[in-house]
């Protein structure tokens, strides 16, 4: 045996001799075999893994990490989604499995080859709909091929909201078609009075005290003169998934000792139901900006982004969109290191050239050039006339086009009307405001939503809309 393992295994046997005599031997040989399996698996980093440092914070402390940390699913165990949870079958046939998940973890596991969004792990929706907001989600599986369906039913008015496979939004009428099911069924056999009704109210008033609890113990932290980190609550704060509770958890411990140092499976939870809180811990990975890349807004995520890695600030460089938003919001001015990327990357060039730059940027135009927002923009910011090289682009989008039309060639504007005729709002001021005619291009998009009476967004009445449309 060499030396060192024998100073760790005599370590051991101090610290467990040393708990035994402040709680059952028993327990502690078996808290100690768990915190040992955990170490082995590299679940545990930092002076954590060190139990003579154990043995001076007490056995209370230990126990408390151990168990919180045991009760953490692995992040190959979050990936792989095997825990079926608890779930109400509503029918189990040849033909189909319908279910109602009612947890998490259910939700994760039948959901698990579809692309909704309360079936992700690390993902906050399933709480959000199923806990605050009192919705309960139906899965379908069509035993023949595997297509798959969902429904998410309010308990407050019985209204629903239906879903395919990859998340795409349908109607009522869209679902019965494409199953061959009567959906109005189904939001009955759901309602509160219900067996399955019942069930879902007992399993979110478990969820909802579990949020309670987690709030409580975090107001104990905040009362604490000099409040640490707590295994404990970060394991609730994994579970719970309260983007409240995971900020102010960690603006307490920023508060009183600056960035927060956190293990990447804390990271990875962080950014996916808190990422504004990224600002307040240290060392965010590589791993860390991929997540906040792929879920959130660039400006946002990069203008939160103040404790990088140098390796995770490598990639946030070789990346043309984040790097023109980390040079705007973190950097506050040029950052030449990572222009060649930016240049790249029409968005980010068009960004980098009219909030950093602030003039012509020739190296970068033709990736500005392939993008219609960034072109307009740059137009706009930097142009200020007609520029050929993006009108290409511009054309294929209506609201770029609509604004080139209106504040660029001020007039009528051919190349673009095909992409503003798709769009019912774009197309109504281009007739109105530019054309100061019939549109007839657009007609049929403006009498779908006179028809349906869709549409009613920023605080335009398409009704009305359409009328004024037509006294044209």
């Amino acid at each position: 045996m060499r030396y060192n393992e024998f100073k760790l295994n005599e370590g051991f046997k101090e610290v467990q001799l040393k708990f035994s005599q402040e709680a059952d031997p028993t327990e502690v040989a078996s808290a100690f075999d768990v915190f040992k399996k955990l170490v082995s698996a590299n679940r545990i980093s930092g002076q954590e893994r060190n139990i003579d440092w154990w043995g001076k914070q007490g056995w209370a402390a230990f126990i408390e990490y151990v168990t919180a940390i045991d009760e953490r699913p692995s992040g190959s165990e979050q990936k792989m989604r095997k825990n079926k949870g608890n779930s109400h079958v509503i029918e189990e046939t040849a033909e189909w499995l319908i279910v109602v998940p009612l947890d998490k973890d259910a939700s994760c596991f039948h959901g698990r080859n579809s692309d909704w969004c309360t079936t992700k792990p690390t993902q906050a929706h399933f709480e959000q709909y199923f806990r605050d907001n009192s919705i309960t989600l139906i899965y379908f599986f069509r035993q023949a091929d595997g297509a798959m369906w969902a429904m998410a039913v309010s308990s407050h008015d019985d209204e629903a909201e239906y879903f395919d496979q990859q998340d795409n939004p349908l109607s009522s009428e869209e679902f019965d078609k494409q199953t061959g099911l009567d959906s109005d069924k189904y939001i009955k056999l759901v309602g509160g009075s219900t067996e399955v009704g019942q069930k879902a109210t007992a399993s979110r008033d478990v969820m909802k005290a579990d949020l309670k609890n987690l709030k409580d113990l975090i107001d104990k932290l905040e009362q604490m003169g000099a409040p640490r980190r707590s295994a404990k609550i970060e394991t609730m704060l994994m579970k719970v998934k309260d983007k409240g509770s995971i900020q102010k958890y960690f603006r307490i411990l920023y508060d009183h000792s600056g960035p927060v140092e956190v293990e990447q499976q804390i990271q990875s939870s962080v950014a996916m139901s808190a990422p504004s809180s990224i600002s307040w811990l240290k060392g965010v990975t590589t791993q860390t900006v991929k997540i906040l890349e792929k879920n959130v807004e660039p400006r946002v995520s990069m203008s939160n982004l103040y404790n990088p890695t140098k390796q995770a600030l490598d990639y946030v460089r070789s990346r043309g969109l984040l790097a023109a938003y980390y040079a705007v919001y973190r950097i506050k001015g040029k950052w030449p290191e990572a222009e060649a990327a930016i240049a790249q990357d029409g968005p980010g060039a068009a960004i980098y050239a009219t909030r950093i730059l602030e003039r012509k940027w020739p190296e970068a135009e033709a990736a500005i050039a392939s993008d219609a927002a960034g072109s307009l923009a740059y137009v706009k910011d930097i142009i200020k006339e007609r520029w050929p090289p993006g009108e290409a682009a511009i054309a294929t989008d209506a609201s770029s086009a609509l604004h080139y039309a209106q504040n660029v060639i001020d007039g009528k504007w051919p190349p673009g009307e095909a992409a503003i005729a798709t769009d019912a709002h774009a197309a109504f001021i281009y007739a109105t405001e530019v054309l100061d005619s019939r549109f007839p291009a657009a007609e049929e998009v403006l009498r779908k939503y006179q028809d349906t009476g869709e549409g009613e967004e920023e605080e335009f009445y398409w009704g009305d809309m359409y009328n004024d449309y037509f006294d044209l």
